[in-house]
């Protein structure tokens, strides 16, 4: 019993660690949006402070592009999710329910793409945008992000189906439905959670993706993360109060988000676990 007791305090006390590690980084972050430029790398640290809205004045009136850039990035990271969320469920159904040899091959060759680097993908894609005059477009990064992460969705999603049983299919066929019917009534509510865990990983990689932005987009597309960077490496150095102050509010919707899906989150990973 003594030996059980310790056994949890240990695990408590890391998983503790674990969390402080991962906040500090944040709370450091948000509290520097309301801190006084001058006070932000103040040794040590205060943790209690007057805050101000200084620097989100000055992020309003010095960064105007930052808030242009930030309606790009929720319009193609919404786009983005949407499409892979409908087009992995689909071939993960196919892939699920349809064994054949030319599939296996197509879904093993799907996920082998996915091993290649981003930029690798990048150097042949650019002068194809080029001559199609797709650069610095919604659609070059909507099409980019969707082919580099639906691969991984896809298998993601075919552990969820391979845990419904066909049975239930047939059984809506046998009274009458149809495949599609049968899918969308029976197979697709009970792989909500699965689609809410791909929705949760892709709208984090479509938010946070630099190297594809940096490179195809300039002006018309350009994102928050290039924004962030381009505020990072300012003419005149960095304007550390207005940069966190970006930061958090590019953070914020990520956080809310994640806060509002975890119990689905939670559910929709246990669910897919494969089974041994």
């Amino acid at each position: 019993m003594r030996t059980k007791y310790i056994e949890s305090a240990v695990s408590w006390v890391l998983l503790i660690m674990l969390v402080l590690w991962s906040m500090v980084p944040i709370y450091f972050v948000v509290s520097s949006a309301f801190k006084n430029p001058k006070e932000i790398f103040n040794y040590p640290p205060k943790l209690i402070f007057t805050p101000t809205l200084d620097n989100f004045a000055t992020l309003y009136n010095d960064w105007p592009k930052f808030f242009y850039a930030l309606q790009n990035s929720v319009i193609i990271t919404f786009t983005s999710t949407a499409i892979i969320i409908a087009v992995s469920t689909l071939a993960a159904y196919a892939f699920s329910r349809f064994r054949f040899k030319v599939i296996n091959f197509t879904a093993f060759v799907l996920i082998a793409v996915r091993m290649f680097p981003p930029i690798v993908i990048t150097v042949p894609l650019y002068p194809i945008f080029s001559q199609l005059h797709l650069l610095d477009t919604h659609v070059t990064l909507i099409l980019l992000y969707v082919s580099f992460y639906v691969s991984l969705s896809t298998w993601v999603m075919m552990s969820f189906i391979d845990e419904i049983p066909i049975d239930l299919e047939e059984a809506a066929m046998v009274d009458g439905a149809t495949r599609l019917q049968a899918f969308i009534k029976v197979t697709l509510p009970l792989i909500t959670p699965g689609m809410v865990s791909i929705a949760i990983l892709a709208t984090v990689f479509c938010w946070n993706e630099f190297t594809f932005a940096y490179i195809f987009s300039v002006t018309r597309a350009v994102t928050a993360p290039i924004t962030l960077s381009e505020m990072l490496g300012g003419l005149y150095g960095a304007e550390w109060g207005s940069l966190f102050t970006a930061s958090t509010i590019q953070l914020v919707p990520m956080l809310i988000f994640v806060w509002a899906v975890q119990k689905y989150l939670i559910k929709g990973l246990t669910m897919g676990a494969i089974k041994g």
